[in-house]
């Protein structure tokens, strides 16, 4: 599902050390571990697949947030964010459905309808 270099949107201020076992699937210059898996089925990410222009909006403009942007000045914006979100949106949404349904499918549950006869 990802390219050998792959846009996402990323905002945190934490960072992680993988657990013993784990694999690290992919970093960035802001964070040496963005992904990992450990095991068959579980992953972890430090980046954001699941952001939406509301989500990204909502981050910018909480309260919270504030002193973190203000942290990154000179090296983000606002309006940055807010254009970069415009053009890279749409291919995230979609790498998003594309990752999650391939690890849903992972676990080979089957259809859940089932078409039950009336009486």
């Amino acid at each position: 599902a990802f390219a050998d270099r792959q846009e996402v949107f990323q905002w945190h201020e934490d960072g992680i050390s993988l657990p013993p076992g784990a694999v690290h699937l992919a970093s960035s210059p802001a964070s040496l571990v963005q992904a990992f898996r450990y095991g068959v089925h579980a992953y972890g990410f430090q980046f954001h697949l699941e952001a939406s222009r509301s989500l990204i909006e909502r981050w910018l403009t909480v309260p919270a947030h504030q002193a973190s942007l203000d942290e990154e000045r000179g090296k983000i914006d606002v309006q940055s964010i807010r254009a970069r979100t415009e053009d890279a949106i749409e291919p995230l949404q979609r790498l998003s459905r594309e990752t999650f349904s391939r690890w849903i499918d992972r676990f080979d549950i089957g259809p859940r309808r089932r078409h039950l006869p009336s009486r």
